[in-house]
């Protein structure tokens, strides 16, 4: 490590593990049944120093677009009904990872109509989560008419999940990027660009932060999260022939960030044409993953200073992902056979 801190790791000896998460020095991980549903999924958890990992809460659905946020994982439980061409229900759920108790924040179904498999067509809009200590904020989606899908921006208090409100609806695509006591970030999709959004959850009033392009399908914008005051994403260029390249289509990929409090607009050039679609951040730092190959070093980026540290050198052979959360980074990686994923946990300031 290349920076003052706490290395917390176990190994995931699972196969079905699938996803990874941190929750205040522990380490979080789902698993879900490669195959047809029942999918059977478990939500574990893993205490420093040594573990072991400990079923927190299991079902017979896929879990989906986890988050966790003090303590609580929130989640999207999705359930398809066998033989229906499609049709399946979608549940919101938030569990305590201490005690296991569940709450339901929403269910909503789906018919075979609204289904699209096989990928490359439109986008449209799809299941999201936002969570915070006393809030959560998801994307319900809504059948109307004809199989078209709706999504609909609802947000509550996690201690009155019925009383929630309505921010927005679109056919395109809305999604929450993170809510707080304060405000609550979002995007509405368009055709050619997307809007992203600040609302003061006291007084209602909304606006504008800035215009991003809408995602195709080789180019566009990625994940979109957020550091501090600071939310940040990559644009990245069209590949090369694909329907969407033009001759002064630009070539490298570009991190773009825009300050929620001063509406301040950053840009920087990366070196790279591509990047992974993991985009991440914590409280100071934004994570992606442009490196290449095994052993190159890992960086993070702090927007504040506008600047990249070195975080962590891997051992020769060993191919590292990095991903940002709160106080901290989760490192996904290992020599071949073992998958090693590690907390490190940021010394203070």
């Amino acid at each position: 490590m290349l920076m003052p801190g706490t290395l917390f790791a176990m190994i995931a000896d699972d196969p079905e593990m699938s996803e990874f998460f941190a929750d205040r020095g522990a380490l979080v991980a789902t698993t879900t049944h490669n195959g047809p549903a029942p999918y059977r999924s478990k939500l574990l958890r893993a205490s420093s120093p040594s573990g072991p990992w400990k079923v927190v809460f299991e079902d017979d659905a896929r879990f989906m677009v986890g988050t966790v946020a003090t303590g609580r994982f929130g989640f999207i439980e999705y359930r398809e009904e066998p033989l229906s061409g499609g049709a399946h229900n979608e549940t919101v759920m938030v569990v305590d990872l201490a005690s296991g108790a569940t709450t339901q924040v929403d269910h909503f179904t789906l018919s075979a109509k609204t289904f699209h498999g096989g990928g490359g067509g439109p986008r449209g809009p799809s299941w999201a989560l936002a969570l915070d200590t006393d809030w959560i904020a998801w994307t319900r989606l809504n059948e109307l008419p004809g199989g078209v899908r709706e999504g609909e921006l609802r947000i509550a208090r996690l201690s009155a999940v019925s009383s929630f409100t309505t921010i927005g609806r679109s056919r395109e695509w809305i999604q929450p990027i993170s809510i707080d006591e304060r405000s609550l970030v979002y995007i509405v999709g368009g055709t050619e660009r997307d809007d992203l959004r600040i609302r003061d959850l006291a007084t209602g009033s909304e606006r504008s932060l800035t215009q991003m392009l809408a995602p195709t399908q080789s180019s566009g914008r990625g994940a979109v999260a957020r550091s501090g005051a600071w939310v940040g994403w990559i644009d990245t260029p069209p590949m090369t022939g694909a329907p969407d390249a033009k001759p002064n289509s630009a070539k490298t990929a570009i991190l773009r960030a825009v300050n929620v409090e001063t509406g301040e607009l950053r840009e920087r050039v990366l070196a790279t044409s591509w990047c992974n679609a993991q985009f991440s951040g914590n409280g100071g730092y934004f994570a992606w993953d442009c490196q290449s190959g095994p052993g190159a070093t890992m960086r993070v980026f702090d927007p504040n200073s506008w600047s990249e540290s070195d975080l962590v050198t891997p051992a020769a052979g060993v191919g590292m992902s990095t991903v940002a959360v709160e106080g901290g980074f989760l490192l996904l990686g290992g020599e071949v056979g073992v998958r090693r994923i590690a907390l490190f946990t940021l010394a203070p300031p």
